[in-house]
């Protein structure tokens, strides 16, 4: 069981073509998310090892589609669909941990603001979350912000590591909800695929330090280049500039 643990976050490629990333497991079955599509289907971690998954959708009750939750509601929508207003967006973006989040705020699609909050000095998990809750809620007051983007939790390999973002994401959803500010759930998956900066994680914090730079002319710390990189991504593929 515990080798079957190792597979979770890491990337692969179907029978006919398609990366997908493992995102969990349950005993001999794994939850996977292909790149291209967003489908989500569960299959056998044996069917996995033998390199026989297919991205084919069945009659067993695949979905296909990012799952966007917006705090208030839950829509589906394919990555060709944009579900955010653009018209007076003011958009915050976040890579969010309980030791450092990355922050970055979009004035439409002009990037006005980057920054980091660190709790590292803290000792406490829910006193560091209470310290982040309050200075991102500081952040949204001061740039009024109205729709925020938020990196979605999947359960790698330390399930502490999982249940301390979990406590956060919950922290963080119910103080959007209290502030009435519209969020997004964002898989990893689908902004760093758009990348192309699926790899280990060590490595794919280089490239997206360096591709940061590309695009900002700027170099950023690691938390906060992918915050501003989740916001580009929203830029190009999320946001209807004509509502």
């Amino acid at each position: 069981m515990q080798n079957n643990l190792d597979m979770i976050g890491n990337f692969y490629t179907s029978s006919d073509g398609f990366k997908f990333v493992v995102e969990s497991i349950n005993d001999s079955t794994a939850n996977i998310r292909f790149l291209n599509s967003g489908i989500t289907k569960q299959v056998s971690i044996t069917t996995i090892k033998s390199g026989k998954v297919s991205s084919k959708i069945t009659k067993s009750g695949q979905k296909k589609g990012l799952v966007l939750n917006t705090g208030f509601e839950t829509v589906k929508s394919d990555t060709s669909k944009t579900k955010i207003k653009g018209i007076g967006l003011r958009l915050l973006c976040l890579d969010a941990s309980t030791e450092c989040t990355g922050i970055s705020i979009y004035e439409g699609s002009k990037l006005i603001y980057a920054d980091k909050i660190s709790t590292s000095t803290t000792s406490g998990k829910f006193r560091k979350i209470r310290i982040m809750c309050e200075k991102i809620e500081q952040i949204i007051d001061e740039y009024k912000i109205n729709h925020i983007l938020l990196e979605d939790i999947y359960m790698g390999k330390s399930v502490s590591s999982f249940l301390a973002l979990a406590n956060l994401q919950g922290a963080l959803a119910d103080l959007f909800k209290r502030k009435n500010v519209n969020f997004t759930l964002i898989y990893a998956s689908e902004w760093k695929g758009y990348f192309s900066i699926l790899t280990k994680r060590d490595i794919g914090k280089i490239k997206s330090i360096q591709l940061c730079q590309e695009i900002t002319g700027k170099v950023f710390q690691e938390d906060i280049a992918e915050s501003i990189l989740i916001g580009y991504y929203a830029i190009k593929n999320l946001i209807n500039w004509f509502a």
